[in-house]
C-alpha cells in the first residue's frame, strides 16, 4: 500500500515556492519532477515493499500490462521484478542471451521490454509467482499534482528539505543548498530506520 500523506504534491509544491528567499523561484512543472523523483527513488530504495503478482506464460512470455495495482501505485514495469517463482522454485534471472543458451534445459527468466518478461524452460500456460517493488504513480501533471505525497504525514518534511535543497542549488544559493540537503540527509535516516522497524529489521 502506497503511503498516502494528508498533504497533496501541488500544496506542498506551493508551500514551499511561497517560503523559498531565492531568485528565480524554479517553476512548478520542475518541483512536480523533482518530487516525483524523490517518491521512486523512496519506495525503490528505502521502503521497498514488495508484492507478489501470478502471470501466464504465453509464448515463452508473461505480459506485466495486464496487473492491476492498488490506489496510488504506478503500473508494473519488469525493471521492478526481484524474482520470479514456479511452483515455489525460484527461477534464475538471466541475461538474454543465457535465454537463448540454457533454454529450455534449465528454467530462468530476464527483461523483455518495458512491461514484459521473457522465461525459459518453462511450458506454455504455466503460471509464475512474479515478486515486485511496489512504486509510487509517476506525477506527469493534472490530476497526479494533486494526489498525496507517497509519504506518511510525519516524513512530509522529508521531501519539503529535498525540493528546497534542490531549489537552492539551482539558484546556486551554496550556503541554503548545504542546510536543506543537511535536513534531508537526516530526515532520510529516521525514515529508513522507521521503515527497517516497520519491515522487522531492527
Amino acid at each position: 500500500m502506497i503511503y498516502r500523506a494528508e498533504t497533496g504534491g501541488r500544496a506542498l509544491i506551493a508551500q514551499i515556492r511561497a517560503e523559498l528567499p531565492i531568485t528565480p523561484l524554479p517553476p512548478e512543472a520542475t518541483f512536480l519532477r523533482w518530487l516525483s523523483s524523490l517518491e521512486a527513488l523512496l519506495w525503490g530504495e528505502v521502503v521497498r515493499e514488495k508484492k507478489t503478482a501470478a502471470l501466464t506464460v504465453s509464448g515463452g512470455r508473461c505480459s506485466l500490462s495486464s496487473l492491476s495495482v492498488g490506489a496510488g501505485e504506478g503500473s508494473v514495469l519488469s525493471a521492478d521484478l526481484t524474482a520470479v517463482y514456479q511452483n515455489g522454485e525460484e527461477l534464475r534471472r538471466a541475461s538474454f542471451e543465457d535465454l537463448l543458451l540454457f533454454s529450455p534445459e534449465s528454467p530462468l527468466w530476464t527483461k523483455s521490454g518495458e512491461k514484459e518478461i521473457a522465461v525459459g524452460g518453462v511450458e506454455d500456460g504455466a503460471v509464475l509467482d512474479c515478486v515486485y517493488l511496489v512504486r509510487p504513480a509517476v506525477r506527469t501533471g493534472g490530476e497526479e499534482e494533486d494526489a498525496p505525497v507517497a509519504l506518511p504525514e510525519e516524513f512530509i518534511e522529508l521531501a519539503a528539505s529535498k525540493l528546497r535543497g534542490e531549489a537552492c542549488r539551482l539558484a546556486g544559493e551554496d550556503a541554503l543548498c548545504a542546510k536543506w540537503f543537511s535536513d534531508y540527509n537526516a530526515k532520510l535516516e529516521s525514515f529508513a530506520a522507521w521503515c527497517d522497524r516497520r519491515r522487522g529489521g531492527a
